[in-house]
């Protein structure tokens, strides 16, 4: 068991209700252990002192959770900055992207702004992984999984500890 900013995430998965604030509050635990067990390029930190961007791209649903649940935290002696919500413009400096379920995807605008990106792109449409997203959150029953595009992991040289994809769903573009 694994316990973040006072909620305990066993075996990444917590049984909630669909769009409820706990499902964010659980959504958020998730986003920090996905940073966690995530390495970017070296190309991705062009600063030591560069802080780890996580970023929402439209509204934010997480209602202060993903706030509280990287406040005062670090990794590797990098600060985490949380901006709850980006414009396409933004994207290329996020390190993580969280795109909510009324993102379409398919846009022309996301597209472009997910092929500039670095970013560890992290969201809850159904078509996600499909037009280029890396981990998808998707429910099974009233329990959150996730899934992810190992082809798309690749191809931005991301790479995300096997201790963690062992308890994805693992989808190929090809």
């Amino acid at each position: 068991m694994l316990v973040v900013g006072g909620i305990t995430v066993g075996a990444f998965q917590r049984s909630v209700l669909a769009d409820s604030p706990k499902e964010y509050q659980v959504k958020a635990a998730f986003l920090y252990h996905f940073v966690q067990f995530a390495e970017w390029p070296k190309q991705a930190f062009s600063d030591p002192g560069m802080r780890i961007r996580i970023c929402v791209y439209g509204d934010d649903p997480f209602a202060g959770y993903l706030v509280k649940t990287f406040m005062g935290k670090s990794l590797h002696s990098r600060q985490f900055i949380v901006q709850p919500r980006v414009s396409a413009l933004d994207i290329e400096s996020c390190h993580v992207l969280f795109m909510n379920r009324q993102i379409d995807v398919s846009q022309q605008e996301v597209q472009r702004a997910l092929q500039r990106s670095q970013a560890l792109t992290v969201g809850e449409s159904e078509d996600f992984l499909k037009f280029g997203g890396m981990i998808q959150f998707y429910r099974v029953e009233n329990n959150i999984r996730f899934a992810v595009n190992s082809d798309v992991l690749d191809q931005k040289d991301l790479h995300l500890s096997s201790k963690l994809l062992r308890l994805a769903r693992i989808v190929k573009s090809k």
